[in-house]
Order: structure tokens, then sequence, then C-alpha cells
């Protein structure tokens, strides 16, 4: 359960003409209380936000990202994300600090594969990622890639878990990028590809590869848009590690499905979503996902994991940047092997899943 409520919006009494002011074309933001509870974590209080504007002579909307929450059982979680456009690169640049609780369900796509009853954990995680970029002609950009991912968990038990991890991850990102609007588009296409590698020699825990690549296509159908998105994750380790497996679920890849429950070398996501205008600022969708993952040896075919839903969109400014809710439910139901099952998921954020 999660319930959030606009504390601050800059606004006029006229929604529209504020919308369409130039000083708010550039400069935007909201900060937004929230309350959640799980019976893990008890109740959860934080404060989420975003600040939207416009770098001088960069042609996107650049943004500023971040939440901080404290839960009665003393765990806490804070991340910050930043993605400027400038007029010839980019610049992303991730920190997420908090030790918040989990549940490890096991690796595998396969129901009798994963654990009777989910592991709880508690790890302290620190994560950095640093990702500049620049322009190389014909919507192409491409830079380096770093990375940092510290793990310590001090009250489990398991043996199939990693108690504690440090990761320094040195790589390559490319990107495509023709899309008509970074937040919300309508027509374009917009490709990434990330490769990151990780070596002991450097102070990293175990030897590691990963790819990356998340391809999506946005096309104009009479006043909607039909998104489709491809992602997929891959992940060779040394030594496992399975916290840092690639999965699926969550409020972005194939909403409705368990976030963290599926997990192993290979994640692989297909997406759809329709987005309708409804009235003035407010937009609908209707949305589904094929996802499943696998291993490297021996890779498995079982049922894959769909999810389907439907959202509302409700439009804060010119930048096309959405508070976003969607209600979404999945293929395999209430599976009474989990702790706490529920087979419908509620999503409240900002920004489209894709």
């Amino acid at each position: 359960m999660m319930i959030c409520c606009p504390l601050f919006t800059q606004a006029k009494n006229d929604s529209i003409a504020w919308l369409k002011s130039e000083w708010w074309a550039r400069h935007s933001f909201y900060i937004l209380p929230t309350i959640d509870y799980t019976p893990e974590t008890n109740w959860t209080f934080g404060i989420s936000g975003a600040n939207y504007f416009k770098i001088k002579q960069a042609g996107k909307t650049s943004s500023v990202t971040y939440y901080a929450k404290y839960a009665l059982n003393h765990q806490y979680s804070v991340n910050a994300n930043t993605k400027l456009y400038f007029r010839n690169n980019y610049l992303y640049a991730s920190l997420a600090v908090g030790r918040f609780p989990d549940y490890f369900y096991g690796t595998g796509n396969d129901i009798s594969a994963l654990l009777p009853t989910p592991e709880l954990y508690n790890p302290m995680r620190v994560q950095l990622k640093l990702q500049p970029q620049w322009s190389v002609g014909n919507h192409w950009m491409i830079g380096p890639a770093f990375s940092l991912h510290y793990e310590h968990s001090d009250n489990t038990a398991s043996t199939l878990l990693y108690a504690t991890f440090c990761q320094w991850g040195l790589g390559l990102v490319t990107t495509y990028d023709t899309r008509d609007n970074t937040f919300y588009p309508n027509k374009g296409t917009f490709f990434k590809t990330l490769l990151l590698a990780t070596e002991p020699t450097f102070g990293s825990t175990a030897r590691t590869v990963q790819l990356q690549t998340d391809l999506r296509q946005f096309i104009p159908l009479h006043k909607c848009t039909l998104a489709l998105q491809f992602y997929a994750d891959m992940l060779y380790q040394s030594e496992d590690i399975p916290q840092m497996l690639p999965t699926i679920g969550g409020a972005d890849i194939a909403r409705g499905v368990r976030r963290g429950m599926w997990r192993d070398n290979i994640a692989v996501a297909l997406q759809a979503e329709l987005r309708i205008p409804i009235w003035k600022l407010i937009k609908g969708a209707v949305f589904g996902s094929v996802a499943d993952v696998y291993k490297w040896k021996h890779p498995q075919w079982h049922t894959p994991k769909i999810g389907y839903g439907a959202g509302l969109r409700v439009n804060f400014n010119q930048a096309k940047v959405n508070i976003r809710f969607d209600v979404a439910r999945n293929n395999y139901g209430d599976w009474k092997k989990l702790s706490n099952p529920n087979t419908w998921s509620f999503y409240l954020t900002a920004t489209e899943a894709f």
C-alpha cells in the first residue's frame, strides 16, 4: 500500500496557461510525501520529488529526481539520479544508499526451482552509476560507463547469498535517440547498449561481464501512441552472487510481475503499451508484457511470465512529465508458496515505464 499526495507544485490559476508559460517550460518540479506499509518494514514515511529544466542551448529537458524514506523498523533508503542534456553531450548519474529488507526467492524460471519460502534479508547497499556521453552525429552518442555496487547483509544465515561483496565496473555505453520527447514520446526510436565489466585485480569480489540492451519504438496512431520495448540483461559471473543476477518485474519491466522473484543469468522482456488521450491533461494506458529469465548453460523453456494492466496519467508540465498510476497482474496468480501472495500490483510514480 502506498499513499502519495502533492505537497507543492508550482502553478497558476489556469493550469493550461502555466503549462504554456515560458518559465514553466524551462523550470518545473514536484514534491510528494509518501506513506508505505509492508510486514517486513512496518510503516515507512518518505518524500520524493523531481526538478525538470532546460540547460541553455540544449534541445531536451534535463531532470534531477530523488527520494528518501525511513521505516519504523529503523530502515532507510536515499536515492538521487540526474539526466543532464547539454548541446552536444549528456550525463546520467545515479546514487542509492540504504538499508532496506528484500526477499530472495531463488534462481531460475520454474516455480519448482524456487525456494519453498522466500528468504528475507536486510542488506546495506551503496550503488553508484556514472555514464557521460558525447555526440558522434546522426543521433548517436557514446561514452564510458562507471559503476559501484557494495552490499553487506549481517542478518542472513543463508548459504545461498553473498554476505558481503563489492563490484567496481568499467565499460562502454552507446545511445541512439530520435524520440520527439524524452518523457512522453509520440514517435521515434530509442536504442541503448551498455557493456560493463568488473575484475578482482581492481578490487571487485568477482569477475563479471554484463550486457544490457534497451530498444524502444514509438508509433503515432491518430491521437494515440503505440509504445514498444525489447529489453535484455545478460550477466556472466566467475563466482555466483545471486543478488546481482538480472531480474524482471517491478514498476518498469513487466509490470504485474513481482520484482526479484524471477532472476538468473539472462533476463528478457517484450512490452507494449497503448497510450490514449482522455481529457485535457489526463491520459490512459493499457499495457502487456512477456518476460522470463534463463541460465547461460542448459537454458530451459517454461511458461513465460506475462504481465498486463491499465493506468492513468496526469501531465503537470510542458516537458510532458506525468504522474503515473498503474494497476497490473500476472499469469501466475496467487502462488501459495509466496509468503505474501498478491495477484494485483499497484504503482504510483512519475514518468513512464519506458
